[in-house]
């Protein structure tokens, strides 16, 4: 967790009835949003900019792997001196606190189309359960709202000295209470040069880095490299003692470093696919004929004989002709 405010916020875009980005800080949860006219880098940019300029620039900028957070990005990071950090591909829990933010920023926008803002003061001014609000933990201070007020409350300045170890004690709870429930357990760190198997796209493979996001590997198979997080990964010994492993094939295709904002895009599994299909077509057609000419020497031997069992007519109809 964050020391203060601002130190670290994490990026994202959704889409309700248009295309929106969402912000929002770690340490106080607030989070702000911004209807977006394109789908492109230089307008997300943009928001961030007209954003940084109001709240300041933080320390870490963590978003997911999309095409609007690649190279253009990398160089505004780079020239407003901040680490942009992304993702494990395909693993959206490693970023939860902005999902979590997205689901209700589309909550408050589907019940507030009429003034969305006042909404957002609304969630912005609402304490959490450490007893400070979003606003008062990256404002340390209380906003004034519709509702009425005493103006005596609104000059105090807010100590959320105690905060940082109250919120970590909570979200420390909250790990204990889960694992517990579902009996989870924390895997083992991989190594380079550990073989593993891939899961979503079922192929083995050898970690050859290590990113600097936790548990987070660069993973090389016959069809090239991909990040992954360790959840996808299992590790996998006994493949060095197959015989029948298929060595890995060094292909020439694009691969990116761990910090790259650009995820390790699996372009070439649909071409090796196709073209494994096409070498096997021969084995294929091979054991097609082999099975045609065994029908031909014996209609009752099949490739793919299967047991049949025996059918008798039923002791009722025994005084009955059904023929």
């Amino acid at each position: 967790m964050p020391d203060r405010p601002w130190e670290k916020i994490a990026v994202d875009l959704f889409k309700l009835d248009k295309w929106y980005l969402i912000v929002v800080d770690y340490y106080s949860r607030y989070f702000e949003i911004f209807e977006l006219e394109r789908m492109t880098e230089v307008v997300v940019i943009n928001k961030l900019k007209e954003m940084f300029a109001r709240l300041g620039i933080p320390e870490i900028v963590r978003s997911d792997n999309g095409p609007q957070f690649s190279t253009q990005f990398k160089n505004f990071a780079h020239s407003y001196n901040f680490t942009h950090t992304t993702s494990s591909p395909y693993f959206a829990q490693s970023n939860g606190l902005v999902e979590r933010a997205v689901q209700t920023a589309k909550q408050l926008l589907k019940k507030n189309n009429d003034d969305i803002y006042l909404a957002l003061l609304a969630y912005r001014s609402t304490p959490l359960e450490s007893g400070f609000s979003p606003a008062e933990l990256i404002m340390s201070r209380k906003l004034r709202t519709n509702l009425p007020q005493l103006p005596s409350n609104l000059n105090k300045v807010i100590d959320s000295s105690s905060f940082v170890r109250k919120e970590q004690e909570r979200k420390d709870k909250q790990k204990q209470n889960y694992d517990t429930r579902h009996k989870a357990k924390d895997l083992s760190l991989l190594k380079i040069g550990d073989p593993v198997w891939i899961i979503d796209i079922r192929q083995y493979g050898k970690v050859t880095e290590l990113c600097e996001e936790p548990r987070s590997y660069v993973v090389e198979t016959r069809l090239g490299k991909f990040r992954r997080n360790r959840w996808h990964l299992i590790y996998a010994p006994y493949h060095h003692q197959n015989s029948n492993e298929i060595p890995i094939i060094h292909t020439e295709q694009p691969t990116l470093p761990c910090n790259s904002n650009t995820k390790y895009d699996e372009i070439t599994i649909r071409e090796h696919r196709e073209n494994e299909i096409l070498q096997s077509s021969e084995g294929i057609h091979d054991v097609a004929n082999e099975c045609v000419e065994k029908d031909v020497i014996s209609e009752e031997v099949s490739c793919y004989a299967r047991p049949k069992r025996k059918v008798s007519r039923p002791t009722y109809l025994a005084d009955y002709v059904t023929d």
